[in-house]
């Protein structure tokens, strides 16, 4: 038995290898490219009055009493000046709402329009739905009320949307710097998977755009019936529901310049909350846009129909292979004294860690960038209890196939507000 489980660990390893492999390489190709654009350095304040497009960030909220003030603040200070800015309150019962309306009577000469929308839909689909009726902009930004953008951002997105195919972007979303190890290992963990999504978009694979500071063509999502309403994961369906109602005719990016905040999880309990969140959400996107997954449609790329989505289904079944793989390390340290895979694990996970790192100059200072290296190889237990978190969110998730179905087949859905607990207190470094 445990000469099958080493077997297996060795064959998810050396896969494992070839995978960390490809994303190094891919997000290296990913700045040069940008780096060779002839337009790298072109901003909107270059590019004249005519293609100064109207923006519309649109913030939904539900009891964001402790975090709103740190999100309109920050887009107040964006050096865009063209911004509509909606604020969607969804049954509230804090004081969401009227920070909402004082902030609007103080700054309602800053924006081209400002508007506040109470609603009672109970989701955070309907409430982005709600606000779609309203907004007026060619383009528009949904950021959560419990994160903040920097105040170059949204021009810069807005630089990248002069490209006619580009449907939708994500933002580089970096985790406010906090005390404790949990804080520090979520930022780890953000750092990498957002290099990750150079990658993904240099082979044309992306599949989420994040509800945090993405945005869109407004013309486009109103063309596909905005947000659908039966998903808890909003952002992952209603990505999967561009790319599959337009295929390659639009295309999905990320630019790692346009970077946005959100506060960290602050225990493991609101950790799993998240992950499970996000794992049943993403299943239920799985099934809705199974047409998706290996398809002949010419319109869909053959990298991410063929091999990117089969392989998202094939890594939640990586992470119920987690225990075999503790049982032979413990079986070797045990019966043999041999750490070979503890220390080969460390230096991979380190390796892997600091091209990371290096490469990820949009944001961290070098000071952070310093700290993440050298912190690195004690980092690894620490994404291990992520990683165990993911597990059991995975396992947990997999339980609920069954309702996931179920909703799926009577259309009983729901896009219900998931909070995890927030303070408020962090600022943006």
């Amino acid at each position: 038995m445990i000469i099958f489980i080493a077997y297996i660990v060795l064959f998810l390893s050396f896969f494992n290898l070839l995978r960390m492999a490809f994303f190094i390489i891919a997000s290296d190709v990913h700045d040069i490219k940008k780096s060779l654009s002839t337009n790298k350095n072109i901003t909107t304040s270059k590019l004249g009055r005519k293609k100064y497009p109207l923006v519309s960030v649109v913030v939904p909220a539900h009891n964001e009493e402790l975090t709103l003030s740190r999100n309109l603040e920050s887009i107040r200070k964006s050096y865009y000046k063209k911004i509509e800015l909606i604020i969607v309150n969804d049954s509230s019962t804090d004081r969401t709402y009227n920070i909402a309306r004082s902030f609007q009577k103080k700054h309602r000469a800053r924006f081209s329009r400002i508007k506040v929308i109470n609603v009672q839909v109970r989701g955070k689909a309907g409430a982005l739905n709600a606000a779609l009726r309203h907004v007026r902009g060619e383009l528009f930004m949904c950021l959560d009320a419990d994160s903040a953008l920097t105040p170059e951002s949204i021009e810069i997105a807005v630089n990248d949307f002069r490209d006619p195919t580009l449907a939708c972007m994500s933002s580089n979303v970096k985790i406010f710097s906090e005390k404790g190890a949990l804080n520090f290992f979520q930022r780890i963990e953000y750092l990498v998977c957002y290099q990750m999504k150079k990658a993904e978009t240099v082979a044309g694979i992306q599949y989420i755009v994040g509800g945090i500071g993405s945005m869109f063509r407004t013309s486009l999502v109103k063309q596909i019936g905005g947000y659908d309403t039966d998903t808890i994961t909003e952002d992952i369906d209603l990505s999967m529901k561009i790319i599959s109602e337009f295929g390659g005719k639009y295309r999905v990016g990320y630019n790692p310049n346009v970077i946005t905040y959100t506060e960290s999880v602050h225990d493991i309990k609101g950790l799993f909350r998240q992950r499970f969140r996000w794992k049943y959400g993403r299943y239920q996107a799985f099934l809705k846009h199974k047409n998706l997954f290996w398809s002949n449609d010419k319109r869909y790329s053959k990298s991410l129909s063929w091999i990117y989505l089969p392989y998202a289904l094939l890594s939640e079944l990586f992470y119920i292979l987690e225990p075999l793989i503790l049982v032979l390390i413990t079986y070797l340290l045990v019966r043999y004294g041999d750490a070979t895979i503890i220390a080969s694990s460390f230096l991979i996970f380190s390796f892997y860690t600091t091209m990371h790192v290096t490469a990820a100059t949009s944001g961290y200072t070098t000071r952070e960038r310093l700290n993440f290296i050298a912190a690195a190889p004690f980092a690894y237990m620490g994404m291990y209890v992520l990683s165990l978190v993911e597990y059991s969110a995975t396992i947990y998730g997999l339980r609920n196939l069954k309702k996931i179905f179920s909703d799926h087949r009577t259309g009983t859905g729901t896009s219900a507000w998931k909070h995890v607990e927030r303070k408020g207190n962090a600022v943006i470094s």
